[in-house]
């Protein structure tokens, strides 16, 4: 038979599919037991009559959802809309469920609900119903009947991963996936943490699934390895590397002992990246990881005040540790990259402080920086429950704005602090690695500046068409004019752009301009409000061969960027210029070591 599988991912801040481990593992479960599967991944709330055309259209027996507590709203309400066209059975499983399972049963929307992993529990419910077995009698099931509620106990974790049929990728459009991702394909090489972080919901799972099993598994590394070879021979040259989504890749020593040589070997160090802790990293496996294809380790720093990190947040991570970890990566030459969050519980303004200057010591190449969000069934949830902080309804994505009201602390300040910390980490991770060999934004202090917003000239990630780069930002009505010696064969590169954030018809639109001694080489009006070809990057190059002093190979130039605006902005706009930099053409007489090797995935600049 065929199952509906349904996820949501409204108000994600991330602007296009990402694959979530949790249904392509169900799909491929319920594909192995002979079932088919028809998938929904909604980003945006759809139409209620389109949805419901589509329920009607398949007129599946089964109805399966997996909800996260911020999208457990928006995924009532399709469960609701399914219920009035059908006499579907539906299910819901996923980390809401599994850790508020007496409020999900209590929504007569879903019949059912499954508590903790549900890769042999799907398949059974789809059998039983197929077949118009059974279904009170389903391990991790609980289900409404005319006699009350039905709670089946847990059945014990899958102890060897090995078991289970490999993740399928092809309920996601992977040929769109990979080349706006970079070619990069997520992969998770086992289940489990085995911390008890306050602000996380691993702790409440650990609790749940207590005496039935080890809660850290791993693939073993022949498993591994034969995956992503799978998918290297079915992804071809649209697939560049592999990031790792374990929450504490490193913990097991043995694993990557084994695991480093086999994939080095046997995939040829095929470029990866994990996350980990920085308390579970040694040197040596650092440079054992690199030499097999690590190039990047994203570790979880979380905040800069040590008692914030160790005492609320119990990550039990010293500052030392840290800042060691980091610099073992950079003296190895393996990026870095940092999760943090600001506007913790007890946090102040003056903590806050804190976590923006750490980063500047430490420097991260990439960041993931969130503001906190209280998940039902952690520590801190409860906590800001009993201390009423939390003011508001649940938002569907975390990156831009509180639900906290915390004395001190107020929520437009906790959201102004989260975007100073992403300048900060933007500007030093352009700044450690510049390209060419004249940066724009490494140089950025040095330039004239005319305008209005001298204070809010920085550098930031914009995103359009699917795509982020560092940016210089250069608000209308303004410019930065630079004195900067050109060499012979030499090309500026940047691109003209506009985030994602200012698609309204408020902005009206703005010129960018490029200026050699006065004159304007390159110019492009962008309106994105009005005109949907202006959502994505305009890229630029221009040739700086004609200025050259033919004599001395050389020349001196006033070269200036400026954005001019329909009419005067009453606030910043995120517009600018995309890494603007010069550099020597490839096979110029001067293409030698300018352009330095600045190793994101091995062989790529």
């Amino acid at each position: 038979m065929e199952v509906t599988l349904i996820l949501s991912d409204v108000e994600h801040a991330i602007d296009h599919d990402y694959p979530h481990f949790g249904v392509m593992a169900l799909s491929a479960s319920l594909k192995r037991a002979g079932h088919s599967v028809d998938f929904h991944n909604y980003r945006f709330m759809p139409e209620k009559a389109e949805f419901q055309s589509r329920i009607r259209e398949r007129g599946n027996a089964l109805i399966a959802f997996s909800s996260v507590t911020n999208q457990w709203d928006y995924i009532t309400i399709l469960a609701e809309w399914a219920k009035e066209v059908s006499t579907a059975r539906t299910v819901v499983g996923g980390y809401h469920p599994t850790l508020c399972p007496e409020d999900c049963i209590r929504v007569e929307a879903f019949d059912m609900i499954c508590v903790g992993e549900g890769d042999l529990v799907l398949p059974e419910i789809a059998d039983a119903i197929d077949s118009e077995g059974d279904l009170s009698k389903i391990a991790n099931v609980w289900i409404r009947t005319e006699a009350g509620v039905i709670r089946n106990p847990l059945r014990r974790l899958i102890d060897n991963l090995d078991e289970l049929p490999s993740l399928d990728y092809d309920i996601y459009d992977m040929a769109d996936y990979l080349p706006t991702n970079g070619g990069m394909l997520p992969y998770m090489t086992g289940r489990g943490c085995p911390y008890k972080c306050t602000y996380c919901s691993n702790p409440a799972i650990n609790d749940v699934y207590r005496g039935n099993g080890r809660i850290v598994r791993r693939r073993s590394p022949e498993r591994v390895v034969a995956d992503i070879r799978d998918a290297i021979d079915k992804y071809g040259s649209r697939m560049t590397s592999v990031t790792m989504a374990d929450e504490t890749f490193t913990i097991n020593k043995p694993f990557l002992k084994a695991l480093y040589p086999l994939w080095q070997r046997e995939l040829n160090s095929f470029p990866f990246e994990f996350m980990t802790s920085a308390r579970d990293v040694s040197f040596d496996l650092l440079k054992m990881g690199f030499d097999a294809g690590n190039f990047l380790i994203r570790y979880g720093v979380e905040s800069g005040n040590d008692w914030l990190r160790n005492s609320v947040l119990m990550r039990d991570m010293t500052d030392d540790e840290i800042v060691q970890a980091f610099g073992w990566c950079d003296e190895i030459g393996i990026r870095t990259a940092t999760f943090a969050m600001i506007g913790l519980p007890y946090e102040t303004p003056e903590m806050a402080r804190q976590t923006i200057d750490f980063h500047r010591k430490i420097k991260p190449d990439e960041y993931w920086l969130t503001i906190f969000y209280p998940f039902k069934g952690t520590g801190l949830y409860d906590l800001c429950a009993k201390e009423g902080w939390i003011a508001r309804a649940p938002v569907g994505n975390y990156f831009q704005e509180s639900i906290l009201d915390m004395p001190g602390f107020p929520m437009e300040k906790i959201a102004e602090y989260k975007d100073e910390l992403v300048r900060v980490c933007t500007e030093t991770a352009a700044m450690k690695r510049p390209r060419g060999y004249f940066d724009f934004i490494e140089r950025k202090n040095d330039a004239k500046y005319d305008g209005d917003w001298m204070n809010r000239i920085f550098c930031h990630t914009l995103f359009a068409s699917y795509r982020g780069r560092y940016w210089l930002i250069l608000p209308p009505d303004s410019s930065l004019t630079y004195d900067v010696e050109v060499n012979e064969g030499s090309v500026l590169v940047t691109a003209f752009g506009v985030d994602q954030r200012e698609f309204d018809d408020d902005f009206h639109g703005a010129t960018f301009e490029i200026l050699i001694d006065g004159e304007v080489v390159a110019t492009k009006f962008l309106d994105p409000g009005i005109n949907e070809n202006d959502r994505v990057f305009t890229d630029v190059e221009v040739d700086l061969s004609e200025y050259i002093d033919k004599a001395i190979g050389t020349a001196r130039l006033a070269i200036t960027l400026r954005v001019t605006g329909v009419r005067k902005e009453k606030r910043v706009r995120l517009c600018g210029f995309g890494r603007p930099h010069i550099r020597v053409k490839k096979g110029s007489k001067r293409d030698t070591n300018q352009n330095v090797r600045r190793a994101i995935v091995r062989g790529k600049e």
